[in-house]
């Protein structure tokens, strides 16, 4: 069966065409270096800290597992091992502390030869838990930056996001403005060091789907984004410095939704990517491919349990030249802890090495070290954990 829906938000092709819950419609994008332009309007925080330490569980179950497994304080580092056993290279150790909810409330950057303070990070969270502010500060407690995300709510219609330097001057500072109901227009800003470097001004149709976006930079026209496309299987006529995406939705009697992607980029390369998602919005399949000849370029597949939400294992490949480049397993109980961990690397298709991981636990069911193991020359990548 298939069907069609409408545009209920813009959102850039950079943040992942697997996102837009779309149909029959287009994006008027250009070459990368427009792509990247469009983005800037969506980037916040410069590290994401909360899933920052490699713990043994599926992304998404990361805080439940720290508050089950009781974890206050973790210290990691981490080594190379060559072969023969001696130490190739040590990282400098990490402390996350996190809050009862399970969320990372501080971070310490710490020497490598006696254990003392060089950074510390500090995180704050929204009522949502969404992360709100982070401030850093060298081992003097000297501010050196700020990034704060204030996301839209009932006393403000807009979204921001700024970051101020440790002299206490703001870097950067973007408003992604909400829609006016009586004109149908939105304006979002991106300032530089106090200064509007650009300007998106967005058009909407009544139903509040995306009409067009118009780019300026220091005030000029630079590029239009059109929402609008022809029947699937109908090129579009090519403008100048843009390309065009037309997205086509199917959605077959178990309730699984195809989602297929077609661009003709500006210099005439093809693209097609292939989303599959269940009824409860989870991914089982993504596929990327370009060219006219349909050369890969990377493929996933994802399983669930019965309750269609709980990852049970992923499999991510990337190809190079239509020949396999590495593939990445992961596989996890219905508790959404790690069973299975490892990565395979070719050589023109041909199995080069394989890295399997393996973790050794305390009497708390708590990781104390991980173990990347490779099968060429048996070299080591080890992380080492300690609590409280």
């Amino acid at each position: 069966m298939k069907y069609t829906f409408s545009l209920t938000r813009s959102i850039p092709l950079t943040l992942g065409l697997f996102f837009i819950l779309t149909s029959t419609t287009a994006l008027a994008q250009s070459n990368y270096k427009m792509a990247n332009e469009s983005g800037l309007r969506y980037r916040t925080f410069t590290y994401y800290y909360n899933n920052a330490a490699k713990l043994p569980v599926e992304y998404s179950k990361t805080e439940e597992y720290i508050i089950k497994k009781g974890i206050d304080t973790l210290t990691m580092r981490s080594e190379r091992v060559k072969k023969n056993g001696k130490v190739k290279r040590n990282s400098r150790p990490m402390r996350y502390i996190y809050n009862e909810n399970g969320e990372m409330k501080r971070v310490d950057g710490l020497n490598k030869k006696n254990g003392e303070v060089q950074w510390y990070t500090l995180l704050s969270y929204d009522a949502n838990g969404r992360q709100q502010e982070v401030v850093s500060y060298d081992k003097m407690d000297v501010q050196t930056l700020k990034q704060v995300y204030l996301q839209r709510d009932s006393a403000r219609k807009d979204r921001l996001f700024y970051k101020i330097d440790k002299s206490g001057d703001t870097i950067t500072k973007v408003i992604v403005g909400g829609i006016d109901t009586n004109t149908l227009v939105s304006e979002d800003y991106y300032y530089f060091k106090g200064k509007l470097k650009y300007t998106w001004h967005n058009e909407y149709y009544p139903n509040k789907s995306s009409k067009r976006c118009t780019f300026y930079t220091k005030g000029k026209e630079k590029y239009v984004w059109d929402y609008q496309c022809k029947e699937e299987g109908v090129e579009i006529r090519k403008h100048k410095d843009t390309s065009k995406v037309c997205v086509s939705k199917e959605l077959d009697q178990d309730s699984i939704l195809t989602s297929t992607y077609h661009t003709v980029q500006a210099n005439g390369m093809l693209e097609k990517v292939t989303i599959k998602t269940n009824k409860y919005y989870q991914r089982l399949y993504y596929k990327r491919m370009v060219g006219a000849d349909d050369v890969m370029q990377s493929e996933e597949t994802y399983h669930y349990a019965t309750d269609g939400k709980t990852l049970l294992n992923s499999e991510v490949t990337y190809y190079a030249k239509n020949d396999i480049a590495n593939i990445r397993v992961k596989a996890y109980d219905e508790n959404g802890d790690e069973t299975k961990n490892s990565i395979a690397n070719y050589k023109k298709g041909v199995l080069y090495s394989r890295y399997t991981t393996n973790y050794e636990y305390d009497m708390d069911s708590r990781p104390t070290k991980c173990i990347s193991t490779s099968s060429k020359d048996g070299s080591q990548l080890i992380d080492y954990y300690r609590y409280n």
